[in-house]
């Protein structure tokens, strides 16, 4: 279902939300983020999209109503897509409306009106660039300031401040991650947009190393901030450092469905046998206490690296 809305001949920005029930949340982040819409919604310079992942009734007329009020567009493909599945089918809408440029932000995440504008102006007089902002929590701590390392020989993320800690001759590759990220249209067609195959995590990464094929490249805008409440989805509940059973999973079955997909089979089998290892970092991330209470996470864990040792696609790129 789409609210109608006609496309402008001008250059427009597509502002691209993947949501999961989060219309609570988007009244407060996205609708502090879109710059304002001089001329009305029809002749605006920024199309908004959002696309509703939630198959429950209520959730999904939650954020019907307020994209309409708003004015945004509002997809929903009455199936849970994923994260990527979610931004290609907003992304194909926002450039069918006439957007050149677009900005994929989470829900759970806040830009100036301005930071939006001048990643797009960016995107726009850099066609090959795609863009991201530094990311701060709400107590001004720095999240993530821009591009992050994969070791290609082991597959471990590292903060480009820790390159040095990387041996000479091992090769890496930068990713940006897709909570704030901007691109523009020939970039992302180029690239050709998320793989959906990933679900959640690990497409950003994916996508960056596809942009990177494409000619691509990925740069920080430091005079643009983002602000990640980090811990919006779960007000109102306990909050612990425990993470989702599916964040587990995806974490660790993407791992080595990035591997599959892109390094050659010396380095895929590196991977295949440190898999136990790094799975084990990530289910830390939740914290000691978890794995004394439930089941789930072990479970999560087996089956992350059941099925990313079963990861199987056709032809493979090279780093």
């Amino acid at each position: 279902m789409t609210a109608p809305r006609s496309a402008s001949s001008a250059a427009r920005t597509g502002i691209l939300v993947v949501s999961y029930g989060s219309a609570a949340l988007l009244r407060t982040t996205l609708a502090n983020s879109v710059p304002p819409e001089p001329g009305g919604p029809s002749r605006a310079p920024t199309a908004v999209v959002v696309v509703e992942n939630h198959r429950d009734p209520a959730q999904q007329a939650s954020t019907r109503a307020l994209c309409v009020a708003h004015g945004w567009e509002y997809l929903e493909p009455g199936a849970n897509l994923g994260f990527g599945g979610g931004c290609n089918l907003a992304a194909d809408r926002a450039l069918a409306l006439g957007c050149d440029a677009l900005v994929l932000l989470n829900p759970d995440l806040t830009i100036p009106p301005d930071g939006v504008a001048r990643l797009a102006a960016r995107v726009r007089s850099e066609r090959d660039v795609a863009v991201a902002p530094l990311i701060h929590r709400p107590d001004g701590s720095s999240y993530s300031r821009g591009r992050i390392l994969l070791r290609l020989d082991r597959g471990e993320m590292l903060s480009e401040r820790r390159r040095e800690e990387v041996p000479n001759g091992v090769a890496v590759m930068t990713w940006l991650t897709a909570a704030a990220l901007a691109l523009s249209s020939d970039l992302w067609r180029r690239s050709g947009g998320f793989d959906p195959r990933y679900f959640l995590y690990w497409e950003d990464v994916d996508l960056s190393r596809r942009i990177h094929r494409a000619g691509g490249r990925l740069e920080v805008e430091e005079s643009v901030v983002a602000i990640h409440d980090e811990g919006a989805t779960h007000r109102g509940a306990t909050v612990s450092r425990a993470k989702s059973d599916t964040y587990y999973y995806y974490s660790i079955r993407n791992r080595m469905l990035f591997a599959d997909r892109w390094l050659a089979p010396s380095w895929r089998r590196r991977w295949a046998l440190l898999a136990p290892l790094t799975g084990w970092a990530v289910l830390l991330q939740g914290g000691r206490r978890q794995l004394l209470g439930s089941t789930a996470p072990w479970l999560a864990y087996a089956r992350g690296i059941r099925d990313g040792a079963r990861s199987r696609v056709g032809e493979r790129g090279r780093p």
